[in-house]
């Protein structure tokens, strides 16, 4: 199971890089490549926009008649882009290792809860089996706790960025849609890799945050508990009591699920019909 899951993180891990370096070359390629262009026709001259035009703060900063300042201002943007690129896949990338660690451990705890009853289903049911169970489904408990905690620490690290992410989501995807349909030729193209990585971005968030709502109540409830002492009933009550929810992504105002990314994704394109109505 372990094996498994570290796999498909490691292919996740690298479809974010793939989108995000991908945006980052169409972006930082597209002004040399206009350039050549120019050259080739014979537009010696005429010096084209630089990348990332929304990092600068006024409009007529994209047109320089400088060479040299021009070249300096394309490279810092070039790399400060390569910063963001190996930065966000390192961030959602962890973000979703994180989760799937979690989610197999609870997984891994659902089996041992199972083969802790197993080993005992056949042995006759006596005072010394009874403690036995119970110190192993303590021991359980304790394992479970753990989780707990260090599901609590990493929620608290990512709460604010993904509120940040996730307000600001359906305003980006439905500004950068309506310049695809205003587009054409190379910036459309920068502009759909840009919004697949955008999506693919949203998706580890709410993929990875509902992946660890795991609710191993079920699994105690089906097994037999009902032959084992008070005391050990006792214990599976409590664990019931803490394992009817799994550990709940606690953000401001909404909760990361896949319904969410489906949502965002409709308000994006709500977004979309709205400002082409006023154009």
């Amino acid at each position: 199971m372990i094996g498994k899951i570290s796999f498909w993180t490691t292919i996740w891990w690298m479809v974010l890089y793939f989108f995000g370096i991908s945006s980052h070359c169409l972006y930082s390629l597209r002004p040399l490549i206009i350039w050549g262009y120019h050259r080739f026709i014979g537009i010696e001259d005429k010096w084209i926009a630089l990348p990332f035009q929304a990092a600068l703060p006024y409009q007529d900063m994209t047109q320089l008649n400088n060479k040299t300042l021009y070249s300096i201002l394309y490279l810092f943007l070039v790399h400060s882009a390569t910063v963001t690129i190996y930065g966000f896949p390192g961030a959602d990338g962890f973000f979703m290792s994180t989760c799937m660690y979690i989610s197999i451990s609870y997984q891994c705890l659902q089996e041992d809860f199972k083969k802790a009853f197993k080993d005992f289903s056949e042995a006759e049911e006596n005072t010394r089996t009874n403690e036995h169970l119970y110190n192993e489904l303590s021991a359980l408990i304790k394992r479970q706790q753990n989780i707990i905690k260090m599901f609590e620490s990493f929620n608290h690290i990512y709460k604010f960025m993904i509120f940040v992410h996730f307000l600001f989501a359906s305003i980006t995807l439905g500004v950068v849609l309506m310049n695809l349909t205003l587009t054409s030729g190379m910036a459309q193209m920068v502009n759909v890799t840009y919004i697949m990585g955008a999506c693919t971005q949203l998706y580890t968030y709410c993929y990875g945050a509902e992946s660890v709502n795991k609710n191993i109540s079920e699994t105690l409830y089906f097994c037999d508990w009902y032959r084992y002492n008070k005391k050990v009933k006792s214990l599976i009550i409590l664990i019931l009591l803490k394992s009817q929810r799994g550990s709940l992504m606690k953000v401001p105002f909404f909760q990361p699920s896949l319904p969410l990314f489906t949502s965002i994704i409709q308000t994006s394109g709500s977004y979309i019909t709205l400002m082409q109505t006023f154009l």
